[in-house]
């Protein structure tokens, strides 16, 4: 991520830079060029978007794509980014676990209609799924949880719906 925050500092720059009458050297500002276009590549906007961004053409967007130093900024960008966002999720691993604990508790908000209780415990079961199936740590000499079966969930899900 520090390396996406350092592609941003540099568009920045740039942006302040463009109207300088100093600027800076072509060979600079291409590289710069190039990889704000990586971030954005990676971020999932189309060729045809990073150029109407940085005032290229499709054409030269495209044939920079085709450079393997260019891919690999691009794929560095995007592993960073998924990085990211695999540290916010976990983050929110405790909150989930919260969430489906007062779900079937019923220490949920009266307010909260059967639909949101349904969404808000579907995201939560998907994230601890997700965290499951990734790296779950194992704890030895401890009892193994219980798993959670389609049947359990459904049952979950027609209490929520009965509220």
């Amino acid at each position: 991520m520090t390396e996406l925050l350092r592609v941003l500092d540099y568009s920045n720059e740039l942006d302040s830079l463009e109207g300088s009458s100093k600027g800076l050297s072509v060979e600079t500002r291409l590289r710069y060029e190039k990889e704000r276009a990586a971030t954005l590549l990676a971020e999932g906007k189309t060729q045809t978007r990073v150029a109407e961004i940085l005032g290229r053409t499709k054409q030269t967007i495209n044939g920079w794509c085709k450079e393997p130093e260019f891919q690999a900024a691009v794929e560095r960008f995007k592993s960073d980014a998924l990085r990211e966002v695999e540290k916010m999720l976990e983050g929110g691993l405790p909150s989930a676990a919260r969430a489906v604990l007062d779900i079937i508790q019923s220490n949920n908000n009266p307010e909260e209609d059967s639909r949101a209780l349904t969404a808000r415990l579907k995201a939560a079961l998907w994230l601890l799924d997700q965290h499951k199936k990734s790296k779950l740590p194992t704890v030895r000499n401890r009892q193994k949880p219980l798993p959670l079966e389609d049947t359990d969930l459904d049952e979950i899900m027609t209490r929520v719906e009965k509220k």
